[in-house]
């Protein structure tokens, strides 16, 4: 009887601390893009018409996992990184990446995580 009161306990308690739905969304659009990568999306589309050009995309989209055991592993290392564009194959294979360094600039390890993941996938990349 007290493990299944402790397990009812549990469960109320968990349910309780989920966040409910706003009743009101206090949200406004954005523009996806700054300027700087407005300017950027401008030059790449201008020079490679042959390829499409997307933006902001997370890198787990770019790569899987070869040991599909290992999504979860894979997803949490790389599941917060994003790059600025992909350059792709009009089938959508992706060519290159072309990353902008915010001025506050990019910690060393999501650097390293980003070229060896690129590496490993053959995918060229550039930070600038």
């Amino acid at each position: 009887a007290l493990v299944c009161a402790f397990a009812v306990g549990r469960y109320s308690l968990a349910r309780r601390q989920r966040r409910s739905l706003p009743r009101q969304w206090l949200l406004m659009a954005r523009p996806v893009l700054n300027s700087d990568e407005r300017r950027t999306m401008r030059m790449l589309r201008e020079g490679l018409p042959q390829y499409i050009v997307l933006a902001k995309l997370p890198l787990v989209r770019l790569c899987q996992p070869r040991d599909p055991r290992r999504v979860r592993y894979w997803f949490d290392l790389l599941g917060s990184l994003h790059v600025s564009f992909a350059v792709c194959s009009p089938n959508g294979r992706v060519i290159a990446v072309i990353d902008l360094e915010p001025e506050r600039g990019v910690s060393r390890r999501a650097s390293k995580i980003k070229q060896s993941v690129l590496d490993a996938c053959r995918i060229r990349y550039l930070s600038c």
